[in-house]
């Protein structure tokens, strides 16, 4: 039913050894257009903050291979915004993670928490402050 058995089984890495490699492994990558071609290159990597991206552009956030996030800022070109989608599929094969990796897309404004909890600093303008909330009571 589920086919022959492997000649040799690979030892398990606990969890939290792939957690904590994942974690110092996250990588900011620039993907713009403005030289008239669509380029990749990475800026940043662990600790990364939110100042790090231009709402004109886009950009990728490599998990360490656990997931890949695709950022989409508003105010970003056609071509950037259809084009790294693409980017971000050729950066998983050529980094030889699995295929099943998770690729989210994240659009500016809409920024997930798993998202946001990448970044050291992420202040969300729609975030409701306790000092909002306590000049909102009735």
């Amino acid at each position: 039913l589920l086919g022959a058995k492997p000649e040799k089984l690979h030892k398990a890495r606990p969890d939290d050894a792939v957690d904590r490699k994942a974690a110092s492994d996250i990588k900011l990558y620039h993907v713009s257009s403005a030289s008239g071609q669509l380029v990749v290159t990475e800026i940043g990597e662990r600790p990364l903050v939110q100042k790090m991206l231009d709402h004109n552009d886009c950009y990728c956030v490599d998990l360490g291979g656990q997931q890949i996030f695709v950022w989409k800022g508003r105010g970003a070109t056609a071509e950037e915004k259809s084009g790294v989608l693409a980017k971000a599929t050729k950066y998983i094969e050529a980094r030889g993670y699995a295929k099943t990796t998770p690729l989210e897309i994240v659009n500016d404004g809409s920024e997930s928490a798993l998202f946001r909890s990448v970044f050291q600093t992420w202040k969300d303008p729609y975030a409701v402050s306790r000092k909002k909330f306590e000049i909102l009571k009735f």
